[in-house]
C-alpha cells in the first residue's frame, strides 16, 4: 500500500501522501502562530517552505516521525520567528 497518513506531534502537522506517485498534501497550524503577524509575507513563505520540505521528505521515504526530524522541524520554525 503506497498511500499513507502521518500525524506529527508538533504544530498539528498531518501529511497525506502516496509514496508511489511521490505526491501528497500537508496541513498544519504553522500559519496560525500568534507570535507573529500572520499577514507577514516573509514568515508565511518560510512556513510554506518548511511544509514543502516535510512533504517532500515523506514522499521520498524519509521517516518524518523520527526524533531527529521532529527536532529539525521545531528548530526551523523557531528560527523563522524573527
Amino acid at each position: 500500500m503506497s498511500k499513507k497518513t502521518i500525524a506529527l506531534p508538533i504544530f498539528d502537522i498531518v501529511v497525506h501522501f502516496d509514496s508511489e506517485s511521490k505526491s501528497g498534501v500537508i496541513v498544519s497550524n504553522l500559519h496560525d502562530k500568534t507570535a507573529v503577524d500572520v499577514n507577514d509575507k516573509e514568515f508565511s513563505a518560510c512556513m510554506d517552505g518548511i511544509e514543502s520540505l516535510i512533504l517532500a521528505l515523506a514522499c521520498a521515504g524519509v521517516d518524518i516521525e523520527s526524533p531527529e526530524v521532529i527536532q529539525a522541524i521545531e528548530t526551523s520554525v523557531q528560527s523563522a520567528e524573527f
